[in-house]
Parts: structure tokens; C-alpha cells; sequence
């Protein structure tokens, strides 16, 4: 039967020629055959699913048999080639069944686009591509584009001639170029050029470096048998290089575009560094310890990310910073400046400055990081006090041209950058040291420093008002008025008694100068040193003696009266904090307590903390997880104390 006359018989009552389809894969009446297999699916990219023997499943590499019907899902693709080396590629949406007539595959195609290439073998067979539009035969070495929808059928001739028969059997012919166009019964050829090639991508390699900062940080290069001590001057490495940083070191990472610093305690190996047109790409798979990875300059940068057998791709554009740690519950990226895109298990977030990111059994996560506790002015001397600090957010006037960009320092050549990103915001939040410098500056477009800042970090000593006056005073008797200054509360006093012969013991007994008639301290001691405890005796006047006793308690003649003066003179030029100790256990309330250099202002979790005339002050907070006091001086310089307290059990 000619192919006209099969298309006019079957195709006056319907559309869709099924007994054509029938025929083409394999005849209407003959008897069922095992099917056979007559091409391979080569690949898949995203979800397909294969029906066979009216049984559904996900499609996989393999063999494709007669009567196989194949779909490809959204954002998908395969690829499929046949006996001859035929080549189908499948885009998006796409289903077709298949079939062999003749020794050739033929496909029914029900939707979506299909691409035919390649092919060969005895008598040049052709593949026959049915739609319910027509019948198209395309002979090997032809190229050709099919995409069937809602709008009709479209084909796109890029090589060689194709054949298209329509419902009443008429035939066209297309060429090179050439684009046929069919929808609600009419056939339209245009002389459309084939689209241009995508230009060829150059890539090239990029030199990665890595170079030891502190410590002993050590390498092994690929096929190495042993690792070896990294050196200061930053070194070339190639993929496939292991790295692993012992927990008192850090080492650097450093590439076109990127700088990647790892901490004590990681382990790792970095993949390809490659320059693929304007984009630039980067491998690294980081296996406990922390990194901080900075991006400086423009321009597209991927890294392909592997840490704690998750994988994780981050695309940055712009300058920023963020920091990498493998927690128990998975990779964690805290996102210190600027922003940028997190893709993993095919979920794409955009993650900020100021939030974080974790990648758990739960799948991605972003929210936003809790407040610095403390956030330090630019062009300040400023000092910060504290154990345990986790983040501290540096900042600058606003008003700042948006294109400015801050940067964050552990040296003041910014040489060891901590944090990048634009300045628009007008603070960056990062890890403090626990002793040391930090510094920060904003830089315009031009590079002019436009604003700068520089902090110095301590540990809190834990000295408080009261440990202050641990220092102790001797109080010896001489008959002259003695006199005492403290600046925080009296500190510890000891008295000097002049030793008798015939002492077995001495009673020291110190009235107020107002009342003599009784003692308010009345203490006997074997020796002839008499001490009283920090905070015994308060500010005022005072009249003291101590009397030698006999073995019997009856006083000796001996001894004298004595004045003592105890005068509070406030020349501090620093911040003693009586309330609360580090770690101290609180109830519903905070007591904060002790006493600031007079001149001075200070703020206690951001409430002014009012001060009597000798410098001293008291509030209550709610109770809160850390008390924040900010003392800022006569001549402007600022200092913070940071203490963490513990609620009451």
C-alpha cells in the first residue's frame, strides 16, 4: 500500500493515525512478538519515565524495545541512539513511542521536541517520524528539529532533505534552512536560517596557591605518597592536592577572584580551577574545621562545594564573604558581606549578609543570624573586654556611596582579610579575636579610604570593684592620723601591732570617731598582724588600738590610740564592675554594679546607667543572656565589657 493511500484511509475519520502508527511499529494483525531492542537511551538529564508492558517506571540508561513509550519531565533531556548511530536528542515535555520498520527506529511523536542527527548503514535507511499532522522521513546524515504542540507541528531543517506527507498524501520537501510550518490543515515552507552556533568557549586553567599562615599546615599532591609541610610563600597546586590544617595552624587558599582561609582542625582537597569564558570556577571538597571564603573584585565565580558528604554550589557576582563550618547537623554558611546564591539538591536561595544557611536531613535552611551584641564606631580608639564573644558587627557613618566597598582585617595592611562585601549596609558582623586587633575601613570606587576603624580585644580579666580592692592596706601604729583612699569599696585592712615581750596574745578593738563608747570591731589574734576583710570598715573617721594580754586575757600596759581616716577618691581610668561576675547565676533580675572614672558616660545593654558624684552606679535589667557596658571616656575613645550570666536553678 502507498504511503498516500494508507494516510487517506486512515486519516478522513481521525486525526491522530493510529492504525498508522500501528503499522508502522509493526503491523496491525500479526501475531505479538517478543520485543526486541532497537535503539539505547544514552543518558538523562533531570526525570524521565519509561512505560513498558503497561508498567511505569523511571527511565535509566539501557536498551529500548518496540513499543516503548518514553517521557522526559520539566527542565529535562535524553538522549537516545539507534542501531545505525542515529542520535535523538529529547527536550523538556517530550513523549513518543517507539518501533522498527524495515530495519529502521520509527517514532510516533505525541508532544513536545525531538531532535534528529547522524545515522547510516546498508541502503542509507531513513527515520520515519510520525505526528498527527503527517508522516516525515528523514535519511541518514540529515539534521532536524521537531517540536509539536499546542500550536501545531514545526519542523527545522539544519542538514540534508526531509520528506513530509500530509493527511491527503500530498508530499513537501525540506531543505537546509528551511522551516516547515503545519497547523489546521495548511503547509507553510519558509526559507528560515538554521540558528547561529553558540560561540565556542575557551577554558583555561587558573592557578591556585596555597600557602601556610600560622602554624604547620601540611599538602599532598596528587599521587604523592605523604604529606609535606606547606611553606609561608603562597605555592601552585593542581587538582586532586590534599590539604589538612592542625588544630593550632591556619593556611590560605588563594585563586583569581577568590581567597579561601582554613582554619585549624580541616581537612580537604581542592577540584578543578578553571576560567570558562567570563566565568570562573572553582572545586573544593572541606571536611571539618571552618573556612572563611572571600570574593573580591566582579565577575561570575561558582564553587562547587562538598563538605560532610553533602554538595553545595555557591554563585557570587559581586565582592563577599562568608563563613563555611561542618556542624553535626550538617554544612553551615554564615554569610558575613554582600550576598550571594546557594544551589543545592536542585533548590536555589539567595542568602544575605547577616543570615545563615544549613544544609540538613530537613534540606536547605536559611534565616536570618541573631544581633551582634555589640557594634563598634568607626574613628575611635575603642577597646572591647570579653570571654567567649561570639560576633561583634564593626560599622560606619551612613551616607556612603552604595558602590563602596567595606573591608575587615586581622592586620592593618589588610592583607588578611576577614570579611568583604558593599557598604551600603553600614556595618559587617564578624568573629572577633579573643585578644588582638581588628581593623576595618570603607574604600569608594576610586579606592580612597573614606572611613576607617580599629579595635583592640582583650579577655576580661574578671576584676571586679571588690577584687580591685584585694590589693590591701597596712595600718601601722604611729600615733599620727592614717589615712586610706579607695576607689571602689575600703580594701582589705591589716593592722601593725608593735610586739610586747610578755604578750601571749593582742585584742585590736577600732570605734567610729563619733562613738567611743562602743567598739564596732573587736578582734583577738595570736600575732601581731590584725587583718580585716575587704569592705569591713566604710568610708569615715576612725579611732583604733590594740592591747598586749597575758596568758590569762588581762591587758599589759602598752599600746596607743591611733586615728585612721578612710577617704574614697575616685581617680579610676577604668571600668570597675562589682555586678554581675562572669557566669554569674541570675534570677528574674540583673544587678549591675560598680563604679566609672568621673567624666566619664556609661551605657549598660544600651540604657544610660546614671552615676552619683564619686562614679558609682547600680541598676537592675531584665535578666538577659549577657550584660553589654560601653563606657565612652572624656576624650571620646569607647571601651566594652561583655559578661555573660547564667540563669539561677
Amino acid at each position: 500500500m502507498s504511503i498516500s493511500n494508507l494516510l487517506g484511509s486512515h486519516w478522513a475519520t481521525r486525526r491522530i493515525a493510529a492504525p498508522l502508527a500501528l503499522a508502522l511499529l509493526g503491523g496491525c494483525g500479526d501475531k505479538a512478538e517478543k520485543p526486541k531492542p532497537v535503539a539505547e537511551l544514552i543518558s538523562v538529564e533531570g526525570q524521565a519515565h519509561l512505560t513498558r508492558g503497561g508498567k511505569r517506571a523511571s527511565a535509566n540508561p539501557g536498551p529500548l524495545h518496540e513499543g516503548d513509550l518514553l517521557e522526559t519531565g520539566p527542565a529535562s533531556s535524553a538522549l537516545i541512539r539507534d542501531l545505525h548511530g542515529r542520535e535523538l536528542e529529547l527536550g523538556e515535555g517530550t513523549r513518543f513511542l517507539l518501533g522498527e520498520r524495515l530495519g529502521a527506529m520509527t517514532v510516533e511523536l505525541r508532544e513536545g521536541a525531538i531532535t534528529s542527527r547522524g545515522g547510516g548503514g546498508e541502503g542509507q535507511l531513513k527515520l520515519s517520524l510520525l505526528t498527527p499532522y503527517g508522516l516525515t522521513s528523514v535519511p541518514s546524515g540529515a539534521e532536524a528539529t521537531f517540536t509539536l504542540g499546542s500550536g501545531g507541528l514545526q519542523v527545522q531543517v539544519l542538514e540534508g532533505q526531509i520528506s513530509f506527507v500530509d493527511s491527503t498524501g500530498k508530499e513537501q520537501l525540506a531543505g537546509p534552512g528551511q522551516k516547515l510550518m503545519v497547523a489546521l490543515g495548511e503547509v507553510r515552507l519558509s526559507d528560515a536560517k538554521p540558528p547561529p552556533e553558540p560561540p565556542r568557549i575557551a577554558i583555561a586553567p587558573i592557578e591556585l596557591r596555597l600557602a601556610a599562615e600560622r602554624g604547620a599546615p601540611q599538602l599532598k599532591r596528587k599521587g604523592s605518597p605523604a604529606f609535606v609541610r606547606a611553606s609561608k610563600d603562597p605555592l601552585a597546586i593542581e587538582e586532586g592536592t590534599a590539604f589538612r590544617v592542625p588544630k593550632s595552624a591556619s593556611a590560605s587558599l588563594e585563586a583569581e577572584g577568590v581567597r579561601i582561609r582554613l582554619g585549624g582542625g580541616t581537612t580537604g582537597q581542592v577540584g578543578a580551577a578553571v576560567r570558562e569564558g567570563e566565568e570562573r570556577r572553582y572545586g573544593l571538597t572541606i571536611e571539618g574545621g571552618e573556612a572563611t571564603l572571600l570574593f573580591t573584585g566582579q565577575g561570575r565565580r561558582k564553587v562547587a562545594l562538598e563538605s560532610g558528604g553533602r554538595k553545595l554550589e555557591l554563585h557570587v557576582d559581586a565582592e563577599a564573604s562568608a563563613t563555611l563550618a561542618q556542624t553535626k547537623k550538617g554544612p553551615r554558611l554564615s554569610v558575613t558581606g554582600g550576598e550571594l546564591e546557594l544551589v543545592s539538591e536542585g533548590r536555589s536561595e539567595h542568602v544575605k549578609a547577616g543570615q545563615l544557611a544549613e544544609l540538613g536531613k530537613q534540606g536547605l535552611k536559611v534565616e536570618d543570624r541573631a544581633a551582634a551584641p555589640v557594634v563598634l564606631p568607626a574613628e575611635r580608639r575603642v577597646r572591647v573586654y570579653a570571654n567567649g564573644l561570639d560576633s561583634v558587627a564593626v560599622s560606619w557613618p551612613s551616607g556612603v556611596d552604595p558602590s563602596s566597598t567595606a573591608q575587615v582585617a586581622t592586620d592593618s595592611s589588610f592583607a588578611e582579610l576577614i570579611a568583604v562585601g558593599p557598604a551600603d549596609g553600614g556595618a559587617i558582623t564578624v568573629p572577633p579575636p579573643a585578644k588582638g586587633v581588628l581593623h576595618w575601613r570603607v574604600l569608594s570606587p576610586g579606592g580612597q579610604v573614606l572611613h576607617d576603624g580599629r579595635a583592640l580585644f582583650d579577655r576580661d580579666s574578671e576584676r571586679s570593684a571588690l577584687d580591685l580592692s584585694h590589693q590591701g592596706t597596712e595600718i601601722a601604729e604611729t600615733g599620727q592620723v592614717a589615712t586610706v583612699y579607695f576607689q571602689s569599696v575600703v580594701p582589705s585592712l591589716t593592722f601593725i601591732i608593735p610586739p610586747h615581750e610578755a604578750a601571749a596574745r593582742y585584742r585590736l578593738r577600732v570605734w567610729a570617731a563619733t562613738d567611743l563608747a562602743k567598739p564596732i570591731v573587736e578582734q583577738t589574734v595570736e600575732g601581731t598582724r590584725c587583718p580585716l576583710e575587704a569592705g569591713a570598715l566604710g568610708e569615715g573617721s576612725y579611732v583604733w588600738y590594740a592591747a598586749p594580754l597575758d596568758a590569762t586575757g588581762g591587758e599589759l600596759a602598752g599600746g596607743r590610740m591611733n586615728k585612721l581616716e578612710i577617704v574614697y577618691d575616685n581617680k579610676m581610668t577604668t571600668l570597675a564592675i562589682a555586678r554581675p561576675k562572669p557566669l554569674e547565676r541570675v534570677g528574674p533580675e540583673v544587678e549591675a554594679a560598680g563604679v566609672a572614672p568621673l567624666g566619664s558616660r556609661l551605657y549598660v545593654n544600651g540604657r544610660s546607667a546614671l552615676l552619683d558624684e564619686k562614679g558609682r552606679f547600680s541598676l537592675r535589667l531584665p535578666r538577659v543572656e549577657m550584660v553589654v557596658f560601653r563606657l565612652v571616656a572624656q576624650d571620646g575613645s569607647e571601651s566594652y565589657w561583655v559578661r555573660h550570666v547564667r540563669s539561677a536553678r
